[in-house]
């Protein structure tokens, strides 16, 4: 890299560092360094059907994996993001943790996406960087505004090329456990917004979120198209693969 290459990369680092970060929301942040994946050959139906969602062009672009309490989604979610971490195709992760400051609410959320995107895709970064640097206040607007400056239209401006012809994945994971008591909207506001990535002229967008079944998250998922979002519902798994897997646990 070149004296001018090596300035230029430090400008852009040095932008993308005006926007909020909500320290801990990735998935393989230091906080959850002995948080464990799924066993080998656990799950195995599951995330098959979750990694071949991730792999088409034309299907949904939001998965919901919806579970009761301690029925696994978080682990779920981490085995999904390291998978496609592994393949260079993860955007961007972000876990929810009810309680746990920035990671409790909406905040810093699209700001912490938009961050983690910029240095996992190249290409996207410029876009990023201008549009932080034509708007220094985007962190402090709202989840509408920063949606659609940091990550719609940067993404909008990619180039459909070889490299980037299979989906990009994002990993959003408890999404019940955003909340705050003067913005219980926020989670039907994230939904909203999530589900325009359909409308992303070339790059392809998929979102895998996990969540609770919780009345509004259930309303916002009725109110989209069959045809943006693909349901699972963690605890109608069969029982015998459920005996299959503590078997393999034991």
């Amino acid at each position: 890299m070149n004296y001018s290459n090596r300035f230029y990369s430090l400008k852009q680092n040095t932008t993308l560092n005006q926007l909020p970060y909500a320290d801990g929301a990735p998935f393989n942040a230091f906080r959850r360094d002995y948080e464990c994946d799924c066993l080998p050959d656990t799950r195995v139906e599951l995330l098959n059907e979750i990694t071949t969602w991730g792999d088409t062009s034309d299907g949904p672009c939001v998965f919901w994996l919806n579970g009761m309490a301690g029925t696994g989604k978080s682990t779920i979610s981490r085995t999904v993001a390291h998978h496609f971490a592994d393949q260079r195709r993860l955007g961007a992760s972000f876990f929810f943790s009810r309680g746990q400051g920035d990671l409790g609410h909406a905040e810093k959320f699209f700001t912490t996406i938009a961050s983690q995107m910029a240095h996992a895709l190249p290409t996207l970064k410029r876009h990023i960087c201008e549009a932080i640097a034509e708007d220094h206040r985007i962190g402090t607007q709202g989840l509408s505004e920063q949606w659609k400056k940091l990550i719609f239209r940067p993404l909008s401006k990619l180039e459909n090329t070889l490299s980037q012809r299979l989906p990009i994945i994002l990993v959003i994971d408890a999404l019940d456990e955003c909340e705050r008591e003067d913005r219980k909207d926020d989670t039907q506001v994230i939904l909203r917004l999530l589900a325009e990535a359909k409308d992303l002229p070339t790059i392809k967008l998929r979102i895998f979120l996990t969540s609770r079944p919780e009345v509004s998250i259930y309303h916002s998922f009725s109110a989209m198209s069959r045809l943006t979002h693909q349901d699972c519902i963690l605890h109608h798994i069969s029982r015998d693969v459920i005996d299959h897997d503590i078997l393999i646990f034991i």
